[in-house]
């Protein structure tokens, strides 16, 4: 699946062209854009037509390899969710809300389709969301809609950090400051929200490692009273408290195949077995 697009000119366009490798063979082929929109699209922070800009081109196969969710503006009000089946060869509309979708995450067995309804992608506060939505995705493409019941998560968005089980995923606030602050766990069908790290603690982005159920991350040295020592730290979701592994300054992490987590910093580059540290 390929997006092609000019949105200046005369005659701005985008499409969403879905084909066959390596035949070429073209399956589909969808406007994104409304036929009436403008050829001078405003550059407005919450105007529809640029939030529609923002949003089209935002894609996923699921993991199964049966349907592209992708979000289109072609019906003339909002960017809103599409799906195309493959089995069919057929588009369907998923959601119509109010504001441009954004943000799409597929759970591990293709079941849920999780998005966030956005009032704007800009601004100095970052995304400001309408809601976050878990859509429960069936064979005959009916849906199940949960939203998520977490204040911390409105206006502003979270980050989503993966998958902890094909109902649950982790999520976490946004910071300008160290880039992520606590972890989360939604479990969907419940709507139910656990907290894995505190609010209040400045860290990077987590990194979920699947293999041993833990999350990797930094917390950075602010200079300030902080809950944590600035580090390296692993955190096993079953556990009450993160493990310090590498006291000092590091500045990003990554996993690294099945069992390992690759560590940059003042130390240089390092290499972790999460199994045995």
């Amino acid at each position: 699946a390929v997006i092609t697009h000019n949105l200046i000119g005369e005659t701005p366009y985008a499409e969403l062209h879905i084909f066959n490798v390596p035949s070429g063979e073209i399956r589909q082929t969808q406007s994104l854009l409304p036929a009436d929109f403008p050829t001078d699209p405003p550059n407005e922070i919450g105007n529809p037509q640029t939030e529609m800009i923002q949003a089209i081109g935002g894609m996923v196969w699921s993991p199964d390899g049966t349907r592209l969710a992708f979000i289109s503006g072609h019906n003339g009000t909002s960017a809103d969710v599409y799906i195309f089946e493959a089995s069919s060869n057929q588009i369907q509309p998923l959601e119509s809300e109010s504001g441009a979708a954004g943000l799409l995450s597929w759970s591990p067995d293709s079941k849920w389709l999780v998005y966030s309804d956005l009032q704007t992608f800009g601004g100095e506060a970052g995304y400001l969301s309408n809601g976050i939505f878990a859509l429960g995705v069936a064979d005959d493409n009916s849906e199940q809609a949960i939203r998520l019941d977490f204040p911390i998560a409105y206006p502003n968005d979270v980050i989503r950090v993966g998958w902890r089980d094909a109902e649950t995923i982790l999520l976490s606030s946004h910071s300008f400051i160290a880039g992520a602050r606590g972890l989360y766990s939604w479990h969907i069908p419940s709507n139910t929200v656990s907290n894995h790290l505190p609010e209040t603690l400045e860290l990077s982005v987590p990194v979920y490692g699947a293999f041993a159920d833990i999350a990797a991350f930094i917390v950075p040295d602010l200079g300030e009273n902080i809950p944590l020592t600035a580090g390296f730290y692993l955190a096993p979701l079953t556990a009450d408290e993160p493990i310090l592994v590498y006291e000092g300054e590091f500045y990003s992490v990554q996993q690294v195949n099945a069992s390992y987590f690759k560590l940059i910093g003042t130390p240089g580059e390092l290499l972790l077995n999460a199994n045995s540290l």
